[in-house]
This record gives structure tokens, C-alpha cells and sequence, in this order.
């Protein structure tokens, strides 16, 4: 349950504005043609044959229209004002949409019928008439966001390099009781790990990367600010950008690969932007 909670309060990929208003008009055509060729629901109940005539045309123009029309303006007034992000929060903006077009639609074809047909029941049918309607664009607009999700994670791949950064500068690491203290050149630190009160120090020397144990917090390691190339991507490393191999994934969610050392760094959501400034200079 706290997974799927989890899930459901993390940043996700949206529809741009523009992607928006073609999902919309890209819905209405596909409601239009859907209700014209194979005439589900009744639409034509009024001539048994069921030829498309123009009045038929007509009327649906009017209805998916007019239906169109309610869900841009919902777009342009009230999605600036609630402007989902989250999952949850995208969820609930859908369902809201197929609400919204349920019921503008079901006023819609009562005022072109005279509210002939004006009653809860109808309504309720409406309410799972479009639903199911509304699963192949729904399910369209899914695979979309899938796929650009997709492709800017693999976008999002880069080697990263920073020629401002003196390899030779010395690192000074001190102990907790300023007595043991690591000395070490840039290019030879990899990173720090948080152990409790201690910190690993994970380094190169003589071609193979090796650790030692200082007392001290990666708290205030960091608050010391010991060199601008170390960077806290979390709230257990500490990384040497000098030896940053590979940055994957988006701005939702990010890990690093570092040289010399085969395990995968992840990247808390609250160092996303800084690290992000560091990279994209």
C-alpha cells in the first residue's frame, strides 16, 4: 500500500498545453467518426435504416462540437488553476475531463432533443457510455507519454565533463576529533558513503579503489563545503563530479554511474535541480 502511494505522489510526465488541446481535438474526431459510421447507443434511433444522412452529419457536428468547445475552455480556465503534477493529481484531472464530457454531452443532446430524454438513468448511461468510449484515446494518450517518458530518459544519457576542474586541487577530509584527517588529490577521490557516525571514503590509489573509516557525519562533511566538484546526491553519497561516467534518467528521477566503480548512485528528488544546474553549465 505505501508503495502504491508512493507511486501515485511522484512527479509525472504531463501533456504539454499544445499536447493537450491535440489530444482533445484528436478525442472529438474519433467520438465524431466512431458515433457516424457505426452509430452505437441509439443515435440514429430515429431512422431505421441507419443511412448517414446529413441531418445525422449535422447533429453530430453540433454535439461533438459543442462538447469540444466545454473541455477547451476547461482547459484554458481551470487547468492553470490546478494544474496537476503529481500522479494522483493527473489522475484525478482525467477523470474529471470524462466527467466534465459526459455531462456536457448528455445536456447537449437533451437541448437538441427538447430534453426528451432528461433523466437520471440516461445520465447514468452516459456517464458509462463514454467511458468506455473514451478507453481507446485514453489508452492512446498513455503509450504516448510512455514513450516520450521513454525517450527523454534515454536522452538524458551523457558522459559529463568540466574543464574548470583542477584534478591536482588537494582534498583535506577531517575527523570528527581533528585528529585523523584524509589527504588525497581531486582525481583520486571517487566518493563518501554515510555508515552511521562514520564515513567511508572510497578512493584510487595504485590503480585499484580502495576505503578507509573516519569518524565524522556526511552532514557535515558537506556543510564544510571542501571543494565545489564534490556533490551530495543523496543523503548517503557524496560524489566526486570529476568521475562522473554517466547521468541517467529525467528530471523525475536520476542516477549516476561513476569510473572505476560498478555500482549505480541514485539521486534524491530534492538534489535533482542543483544537480542539474552543475551538469547542464
Amino acid at each position: 500500500m505505501k508503495k502504491v502511494k508512493s507511486y501515485l505522489l511522484e512527479e509525472g510526465r504531463q501533456l504539454t498545453r499544445a499536447e493537450r488541446f491535440h489530444a482533445i481535438w484528436i478525442t472529438m474526431v474519433f467520438i465524431f467518426v466512431f458515433l457516424l459510421f457505426f452509430q452505437p447507443f441509439g443515435v440514429n434511433n430515429y431512422d431505421p435504416t441507419e443511412r448517414i444522412r446529413w441531418q445525422l452529419v449535422y447533429a453530430l457536428v453540433i454535439f461533438v462540437g459543442g462538447s469540444g468547445m466545454i473541455l477547451l475552455l476547461n482547459e484554458i480556465l481551470l487547468f492553470p488553476l490546478f494544474h496537476p503534477s503529481r500522479r494522483i493529481g493527473i489522475i484525478i484531472w482525467t477523470l474529471w475531463n470524462y466527467i466534465l464530457l459526459a455531462t456536457s454531452s448528455f445536456f447537449i443532446y437533451n437541448i437538441m432533443g427538447e430534453w426528451h430524454d432528461f433523466r437520471w438513468k440516461s445520465y447514468v448511461e452516459f456517464l458509462i457510455n463514454f467511458a468506455a468510449l473514451g478507453m481507446l484515446p485514453l489508452a492512446g494518450i498513455f503509450i504516448y507519454l510512455f514513450i516520450t517518458s521513454l525517450k527523454e530518459s534515454l536522452s538524458a544519457a551523457y558522459h559529463y565533463r568540466n574543464d574548470q576542474i583542477n584534478q591536482d586541487d588537494i582534498i583535506r577530509i577531517v575527523a570528527e576529533n581533528d585528529k585523523d584527517t584524509m589527504v588525497m588529490k581531486l582525481r583520486n577521490l571517487l566518493f563518501i558513503e554515510s555508515a552511521d557516525n562514520y564515513v567511508e571514503i572510497h578512493y584510487l590509489e595504485d590503480d585499484a579503489v580502495r576505503k578507509s573509516i573516519i569518524r565524522q557525519s556526511l552532514k557535515s562533511i558537506d556543510e564544510q563545503d571542501i571543494h565545489p566538484a564534490l556533490f551530495r546526491c543523496h543523503r548517503s553519497y557524496m560524489i566526486n563530479l570529476f568521475h562522473v561516467d554517466r547521468v541517467e534518467g529525467n528530471r523525475n528521477k536520476l542516477s549516476l554511474k561513476l569510473n572505476f566503480y560498478p555500482n549505480i548512485f541514485p539521486v534524491s528528488r530534492s538534489a535533482i535541480d542543483a544537480l542539474m544546474e552543475r551538469i547542464e553549465k
